[in-house]
């Protein structure tokens, strides 16, 4: 597979600060999870991890998981 058949897919983890997106993200790529203090996020920009590269009739999709902050995370 070449570069030039390879595309990407972007896949999000959305929510509010503290509902288990880092965690979800850690599970799928067997990381140890971050935890989140619930007074401090965990994230705090988004963040593109490769996930896997799916043979797809000759082309490569490649899964980007990506976690962003908590849609109620406020950093000064």
């Amino acid at each position: 597979m070449t570069s030039s058949t390879l595309f990407s897919s972007p896949a999000s983890a959305l929510g509010p600060m503290g509902h288990g997106k880092s965690t979800y993200i850690n599970k799928l790529l067997g990381r140890t999870a971050r935890m989140s203090s619930g007074v401090e996020p965990c994230t705090i920009e988004c963040e593109v991890y490769p996930w896997k590269t799916i043979a797809n009739g000759g082309r490569g999709l490649r899964v980007l998981l990506i976690d962003t902050p908590g849609f109620d995370s406020i950093l000064a």
